[in-house]
C-alpha cells in the first residue's frame, strides 16, 4: 500500500509527499510506542494523499502540519536532556535582561504621565483599559486554536479524530488563560497602592505581558523547547510587581 502510494505522488510531481512516503517505507523497526507515533502518522499522511487526489482543500494545511510535527520530533529525538536544560537556561537568562532593560528604561524615559490619576477611580480606569489589551493575548490563542480546527478535521471534536491536532494550541491557550489571570489579579492590587507618577508602570507592565505571550505562542509553536524565552519574560514582569508592591506599601 505505501509503495503504490509512492508511485502515485510520484506519478503526480508531488516531490515533498513522494520524499516523506519514501522516508516512512525506510524506516527501520523502532521501539513499540515510537512506530505507533509512526504508523498513526504514515496512516494521516495516506488520508492527505487521498484527500489530495480528491481536490480537497484541506489537504495541503493538514499535510504542512504533518510535516511540521514530523520535523519537530526529528529535532526533539537528537537532543538529550542536558541539551534542552542548556537550551532553556540560556534563554531565561537572555529574557530576564533583557526583559528586565526594556522596563527599567521604559519606566524612566517614556513619556506617559499619570502625575493626575490621584484618585481611585481614576487608577481603576487606567488599569482596567490596560489589561484590555492584555486581553488580546487570548484572543491570539482562540485564534490559533481555530486556525487548526477549521483547516482539519479537528473541525469536529467529538467524531473528527483529529484532537491531537490542536493538543498545542489548546496547551497555549490554557496556559495564557491561567498567566492572564494571575497579571490581573497584580495589576489590581498595585492600583491600589500606587500613587500619581508610578502609575506608569501599569501600562509598561501590561505591554511587556502582551509581548511576552506573543513570543511565548510563537516560540511554543515553533518547537516546545522555544517557548522558555517568552515565559521567562513574563516571570520578569512578575518580579518587576514584587518589586514595585513593597515600596508603595
Amino acid at each position: 500500500m505505501l509503495q503504490q502510494q509512492l508511485v502515485q505522488a510520484r506519478l503526480q510531481h508531488d516531490a515533498n509527499l513522494a520524499a516523506l512516503l519514501e522516508e516512512a517505507e525506510q524506516e527501520q523497526p523502532r521501539a513499540p510506542r515510537r512506530r505507533k507515533r509512526r504508523q498513526t502518522f504514515i496512516r494521516h499522511l495516506a488520508i492527505a494523499l487521498h484527500n489530495r487526489q480528491n481536490g480537497n482543500v484541506q489537504a495541503s494545511s493538514k499535510l504542512r502540519i504533518l510535516q511540521r510535527v514530523k520535523m519537530s520530533d526529528k529535532e526533539k529525538d537528537k537532543r538529550t536532556h542536558d541539551e534542552k536544560l542548556a537550551v532553556i537556561i540560556k534563554e531565561i537568562i537572555a529574557s530576564a535582561i533583557i526583559s528586565s532593560t526594556v522596563f527599567i528604561l521604559s519606566y524612566l524615559y517614556l513619556p506617559i504621565n499619570t502625575s493626575g490619576l490621584k484618585e481611585l477611580p481614576d487608577r481603576l480606569t487606567l488599569t482596567i483599559s490596560c489589561l484590555f489589551v492584555s486581553s488580546f493575548a487570548i484572543h491570539l490563542g482562540i485564534f490559533g486554536v481555530f486556525r487548526f480546527r477549521a483547516f482539519t478535521n479537528a473541525i469536529d471534536p467529538v467524531y473528527g479524530k483529529s484532537e491531537n491536532l490542536v493538543f498545542l494550541p489548546n496547551q497555549i491557550l490554557r496556559n495564557t488563560t491561567e498567566q492572564f489571570f494571575l497579571h490581573m489579579m497584580a495589576m489590581l492590587t498595585l492600583t491600589l497602592f500606587l500613587q500619581g507618577s508610578s502609575m506608569k508602570a501599569i501600562p509598561i507592565l501590561c505591554g511587556i505581558f502582551l509581548i511576552a505571550r506573543i513570543v511565548f505562542q510563537v516560540g511554543y509553536t515553533a518547537s516546545p523547547m522555544k517557548r522558555a524565552y517568552g515565559f521567562a519574560m513574563q516571570n520578569v514582569n512578575k518580579k518587576c510587581k514584587v518589586c514595585i508592591f513593597p515600596s508603595r506599601c
